[in-house]
């Protein structure tokens, strides 16, 4: 008989690696954000950009959203221009261009210009994965702990441990992926990022689609399943969500997306570490047996010292 299957879904920038520390030439998200928006749209879009709405983790479909509420014609216009100059052939590093080509979409030019946000972005980002900080570590650096958390993953399912592993991350699959084989680690499961989000017709609401929207989540339950063989059904959903758990670093994004889609234990880092998480999955490893997952690892992290794991207040 097939044991009960458990999935652990964590957040990737600010949970697992900490890709807001500069990378040695000093590159961040945020900055290669200015760069690209600037680009795109002319000098000083970016800065006049962020200084206006900040930076809150926000995708680029609506980062680009917001953009064109500022000055809708202009930047559509300086971004044709730049299309045109590149005659559609940019870089295979997103869903949409890896034929080499990138349409225009004169209907929705935000499509476009989303994708072509998207590449110039990466762009500046792809190149720093691997170069070596004074101490000799590639960007970007993994927090701590996060080494031995996979190692130790690892080993639970050697020994036969039926733990899954996800992550459901705004960012994209190209740069979570070679920073994960920069470090050695072991590519997820399933992995869920902006890049499966944006080129979708439905759902078209940006609240329900991105973070803190479900959608994200809901489709890595569903790819789960799918491994699993299962087929969705209100039944199948609710049974097994017991079985999932998530952790992440942002609040309002992170944790109110698994609340409202009724995942739970909801881990809020740093808040609960790695190590307490590791520590308790090794203590527990003989308790996988179909109970819910906030049976196995709630108990100890709250008496791990240091873990003082925190969930959302549920509503």
């Amino acid at each position: 008989m097939n044991k009960a299957r458990y999935l652990f879904i964590a957040d990737f920038d600010g949970t697992l690696y900490d890709t807001s520390k500069p990378s040695p030439s000093g590159m961040t998200v945020e900055r290669a954000y200015v760069r690209s928006l600037d680009d795109l749209f002319g000098e000083g879009t970016g800065e006049h950009f962020f200084s206006i709405n900040g930076f809150h983790g926000e995708s680029p479909s609506q980062i680009i959203q917001r953009v064109l509420e500022i000055n809708d014609r202009q930047v559509v216009d300086n971004a044709k221009e730049i299309h045109s100059e590149h005659d559609g052939n940019f870089p295979k590093i997103i869903p949409e261009s890896q034929d080499g080509k990138l349409p225009w979409n004169a209907e929705e030019p935000q499509v476009t210009l989303t994708s072509m946000l998207v590449i110039r972005k990466l762009g500046y980002l792809l190149q720093e994965i691997g170069t070596l900080d004074k101490d000799g570590n590639p960007w970007p650096l993994p927090f701590e702990g996060v080494v031995d958390f996979f190692r130790s993953l690892g080993s639970l399912r050697k020994n036969d441990v039926p733990i899954d592993f996800a992550i459901v991350s705004s960012g994209h699959e190209e740069f979570i992926k070679k920073a994960l084989e920069v470090w050695r680690m072991p590519q997820p499961d399933i992995l869920v990022t902006e890049d499966n989000l944006r080129l979708r017709k439905f759902p078209q609401e940006a609240e329900i689609k991105f973070k803190p929207g479900v959608f994200s989540i809901a489709l890595a339950h569903s790819q789960w399943l799918k491994s699993q063989g299962l087929s969705f059904s209100e039944e199948i959903g609710r049974n097994t969500r017991t079985r999932i758990m998530h952790i992440g670093d942002n609040p309002t994004k992170d944790l109110v997306m698994a609340d409202r889609a009724g995942v739970r234990p909801n881990l809020l880092f740093p808040a609960t570490s790695w190590t307490s998480i590791t520590k308790t999955l090794i203590t527990n490893r003989d308790l996988f047996d179909g109970r819910p997952f906030a049976d196995i690892l709630e108990p100890q992290l709250f008496e791990v010292e240091g873990g003082g794991g925190r969930y959302l207040e549920r509503r």
